[in-house]
């Protein structure tokens, strides 16, 4: 009896682990402009969209904030949100 209990825990983790339960994707959305003063002066802001995972929109909206300084060696500032 208790080889069978843990034979059925042991399966039930493996299962868990193994099937992404309630994984979403969420669209980020970016916006990056040009430094002043640092990035070229024929640099124009632009746009991209990206879609991060999370189980919760907070999980997706730390993915999504790292997302931000992506472009900062080529002197653009970030914002991005979660649409």
């Amino acid at each position: 009896m208790m080889k069978k209990a843990i034979l059925l825990m042991a399966l039930s983790v493996i299962l868990v682990s193994c099937v992404d339960l309630g994984v979403k994707d969420f669209t980020c959305n970016c916006t990056y402009i040009p430094i002043a003063g640092l990035a070229d002066s024929n640099a124009t802001k632009f746009d991209e969209s990206t879609t991060v995972k999370g189980r919760l929109l907070e999980d997706a909206q730390v993915e999504c904030s790292f997302l931000e300084g992506k472009h900062t060696a080529q002197n653009f500032s970030g914002t991005c949100l979660i649409q």
